[in-house]
């Protein structure tokens, strides 16, 4: 079941007073459930998307890649809208092969998030789905998913799926963004969150990476 947890901001700021420290590769390795995948972790880069598309423009991805980051300082969402990023967040991005044509990018995203709702909904979180791409928590967004393809001068095409969720907000970050946020501790009590965040980012990378393979396989492009 559901529970809330409402141990105050404060408690929140001092667990987040030694964050962001990044996740190792090899945390986030351990807990997933996925064969070949290929794990990168950084304390900080521009965007991880931004990362894998400049990849894949030069050659396709022959084994998928999950790239793991602590902090963006270019994140950005759907329509070029950026990711505000602060306090604990799960930030990542996948980059695989894809044989569908960029019209399927919001069919994937949807899908995609499905399978992160359902991760969620399997520890008592629930959530709603904002078409095409973000996770509403009570209304409130609580992370943002992102697909982009792109080619390699051979004609090989490569998806990228980036997901931004707030984990912990400090209550500054707030009046920051310009809509209505939610934080996973509101769920989840947040010295979990922190202890956790690579069993959780392993969940959600291994459900997505899924979700997409299956959709490859199962949706005809159009003619």
């Amino acid at each position: 079941m559901s529970t809330e947890f409402s141990g105050g901001l404060s408690a929140n700021r001092t667990l987040l007073s030694g964050f962001p420290e990044p996740l190792s590769a090899t945390a986030i390795a351990r807990h997933l459930r996925t064969g070949k995948l290929e794990v990168e972790s950084v304390a900080t880069t521009g965007s991880t998307n931004a990362d894998l598309m400049t990849r894949a423009r030069e050659h396709a991805f022959r084994i998928p890649v999950l790239r793991v980051a602590g902090t963006q300082t270019g994140g950005r969402g759907r329509l070029g809208r950026r990711w505000i990023d602060g306090g604990a967040s799960l930030l990542f991005s996948l980059g695989l092969s894809w044989r569908k044509h960029a019209a399927s990018t919001p069919e994937v995203t949807l899908a995609c998030g499905v399978a992160a709702a359902e991760v969620l909904h399997a520890q008592g979180v629930h959530v709603g789905i904002k078409w095409p791409n973000d996770l509403l928590l009570d209304g409130r967004k609580l992370a943002g998913i992102l697909c982009e393809m792109t080619e390699d001068p051979a004609g090989g095409r490569s998806l990228i799926i980036g997901m931004g969720m707030n984990l912990i907000l400090p209550a500054g970050l707030r009046e920051e963004i310009d809509q209505p946020v939610a934080e996973l501790a509101e769920r989840v009590r947040p010295d979990r969150l922190l202890a956790e965040r690579a069993w959780w980012l392993a969940r959600f990378a291994d459900a997505m990476l899924a979700a997409a393979r299956k959709f490859e396989r199962a949706v005809e492009d159009p003619p």
